[in-house]
């Protein structure tokens, strides 16, 4: 996870809606009175899974996979990997379905110890701060930053863009040498302004509140990793023996 992924989130749901709040359904999470600084770098945390249970996934993967001769090529290899691909093959978590048959279910249950708990310490980490990053979207703070981004546009010869968003769009559909021209005139103002830290202030307020709501289910995510990540590790030297 890049390190401004709740950041962008904001940038692109305000901004790119031309910050009309209004028209942004109003999710169920209000700001913190006491926001925790920085608290955005924990939930980034948090919606990352384990690099060394992720590892041991893929290894327990291959090894299956080797071990029941399937190729890439072979008509067969997604059977293998998924499972037939029945409702008998698929788990469900919080309303989330994947594929849970095959090499791949196999992998999650030495891994993880079920498909479940694997779908709760990846995927579904990171879906609970997109109420957060919605509600934050419509914060003054927003609006406040932008602007202040606009005015320094405005000494540039890219008065024309409103939000930073658009200075993105227009530079990709530009290319060449004008795209990096406007990426580094977008990213000069960014860093003049605090655009970045302006909106990690706002996120503090909302990732607090979410963050407070979440505490049981994070609890169970962190210890499911950590036995992950053990088994992961176990795996890895079973294989040196």
């Amino acid at each position: 996870m890049k390190k401004k992924i709740f950041g962008a989130a904001v940038l692109i749901v305000g901004t790119g809606a031309a910050l009309a709040a209004a028209a942004i359904p109003a999710a169920p999470i209000t700001a913190s009175p006491e926001p925790v600084p920085g608290i955005i770098r924990e939930a980034e945390s948090y919606a990352t899974a384990d690099p060394t249970a992720e590892k041991g996934m893929q290894e327990a993967v291959r090894r299956c996979l080797a071990k029941a001769g399937k190729l890439f090529a072979d008509p067969a290899f997604t059977k293998a990997l998924t499972g037939p691909g029945d409702t008998a093959s698929m788990a469900t978590a919080e309303g989330m379905g994947t594929s849970s048959g095959g090499c791949r279910g196999e992998a999650m249950t030495r891994i993880y110890g079920s498909a479940e708990n694997y779908m709760l310490a990846t995927g579904i980490a990171y879906n609970p701060f997109f109420p957060a990053s919605l509600s934050a979207a419509g914060d003054a703070g927003v609006a406040a930053a932008v602007r202040d981004w606009a005015s320094c546009m405005e000494e540039t010869p890219y008065s024309s863009y409103a939000n930073p968003q658009q200075a993105s769009d227009a530079g990709r559909a530009a290319g060449g040498q004008e795209e990096f021209r406007i990426a580094v005139t977008d990213a000069v103002c960014r860093d003049k302004t605090g655009f970045h830290a302006a909106l990690d202030n706002v996120l503090d307020k909302y990732l607090t509140t979410r963050m407070q709501e979440l505490a049981p289910q994070i609890e169970k995510v962190k210890e499911i990793r950590r036995t992950a990540a053990t088994s992961a590790a176990a795996l890895g030297d079973a294989a040196t023996k």
